[in-house]
């Protein structure tokens, strides 16, 4: 019997692997680039990004908020313009930074090996006592059946992956055999269906203004509207890989409002599968062993923050909370080592 294990990889996967890939890093190139940009752009940059910088550091939620702005600077036309520019200049940035990320005959099968390795060790860093509830999880299953939701826009996953399939193989990882499932990039990417915005109607501040155009415009900054526009049912997809998961890793992401749905669904599997386990990999968690509040208090606020975004009330909460792992461990910190390995040599040469 096959453990169905899911993957949710977000942009810390992306930076672990010493890409420039925040929002920050972008919004920095973006705004210091005025050489082609119209007089409604270069407002846009001036007058929206750069006078709310550190709202920027978050995007999709910065546009869904900026809306307010529309009534005194731009039409809604004019906003949905600049969204449009955000969204295609993000793309090409990222076709940049993805090239930066070399697999090469000599790297290529450590890498494999290393992350092939990561994947099959779910339970590290862990303390005695949730790192056994974890074990005992997993000795029921013969085998483990990986599936990725990307919330990244780049190919970096997807090359690793393909590379671990021609050359190094899934294969027997100790007395198991794996698989690889679907990987399935819930945004889009660089080439096709990118999907940059908010979860819902709620997290625009300035609904009203979208009533004076079509539908499309405002599709373009609602998360499910743009998948339904795009046509790929890449969230149906989506949703049904999480309900076939036993265990949900969720590596690399801030458990943000923007990816409600998300967290909702992950919810919802909890309170109907009693056997789900999911564990949350947060980045700074607390590294102190002597004192352990800090991290017991650091545990239960990541488990709060998914589950306010989950909308589970507090008895529920009760039931669940046992089977959602913290961790701060980082489980591809090999890869990262190879990372820099990489940036020594070139700059070496």
């Amino acid at each position: 019997m096959s453990m169905n294990v899911t993957f949710l990889i977000g942009n810390g996967f992306d930076i672990n692997l010493g890409l420039n890939t925040k929002y920050k890093n972008f919004v920095d190139v973006y705004c210091n680039d005025l050489r082609q940009d119209d007089g409604t752009i270069h407002k846009f940059k001036k007058d929206i990004i750069q006078r709310n910088l550190p709202l920027w550091s978050n995007a999709e939620w910065a546009f869904g908020n900026q809306t307010s702005q529309i009534k005194d600077h731009f039409t809604v036309k004019d906003y949905c313009k600049c969204h449009e520019d955000f969204c295609v200049s993000l793309a090409n940035y990222l076709k940049e930074e993805q090239k930066k990320f070399v697999m090469s005959k000599e790297n290529a099968r450590a890498i494999c090996e290393k992350f092939s390795t990561a994947i099959n060790n779910l339970s590290v860093g862990f303390r005695n006592a949730p790192r056994t509830e974890i074990r005992s999880l997993i000795s029921k299953y013969n085998d483990f059946h990986f599936n990725f939701i990307d919330f990244n826009y780049t190919d970096v996953l997807d090359r690793i992956c393909s590379e671990t399939s021609n050359s190094c193989g899934w294969g027997k990882h100790n007395n198991y055999l794996n698989s690889k499932g679907k990987l399935i990039h819930v945004h889009g990417t660089v080439e096709k269906d990118m999907v940059l915005g908010v979860h819902d109607e709620t997290q625009i501040a300035n609904l009203e203004c979208f009533k004076s155009v079509d539908k499309y415009y405002l599709a373009q900054l609602i998360k499910s509207q743009t998948d339904a526009v795009n046509e790929e049912n890449t969230y149906s997809q989506t949703f049904q890989i999480l309900d076939s998961s036993d265990l949900i890793y969720i590596y690399g992401m801030s458990l943000g409002e923007t990816d409600k749905l998300w967290w909702e669904s992950i919810c919802k599997l909890l309170q109907t599968k009693t056997y789900l386990r999911v564990i949350i990999h947060s980045h700074g968690a607390p590294l102190n062993e002597l004192l352990n509040f800090e991290r017991r208090r650091h545990e239960d606020a990541q488990r709060n923050r998914l589950f306010d975004f989950g909308n589970v009330d507090e008895k529920t909460r009760t039931a669940i909370q046992s089977r959602v792992h913290v961790t701060g461990a980082n489980i591809f910190e090999a890869l990262k080592d190879i990372a820099k390995q990489r940036d020594s040599e070139a700059k070496a040469s």
